[in-house]
């Protein structure tokens, strides 16, 4: 509970993961700058082996990214 929430004692077999981008279809502003739409798109496949990873290893089998 120190995190605000309850963890559920029940066996599951998904695991789910909410992104919250902050983004309308009417709000037509750049959110972004382009250097760092390009960083984020040059670095996505670290961060996401690394989130494999991690997630892998909390349920405890072996990552199959490469």
């Amino acid at each position: 509970h120190a995190l605000g929430f309850l963890v559920s004692q029940e066996l599951f077999d998904r695991i789910r993961l909410d992104i919250d981008i902050n983004t309308t279809q009417k709000n037509s502003e750049a959110r972004f700058r382009g250097t760092d739409t390009t960083s984020f798109f040059d670095e996505w496949r670290v961060w996401y082996q690394q989130l494999s990873d991690s997630v892998s290893d909390l349920m405890g089998v072996k990552s199959e990214n490469p």
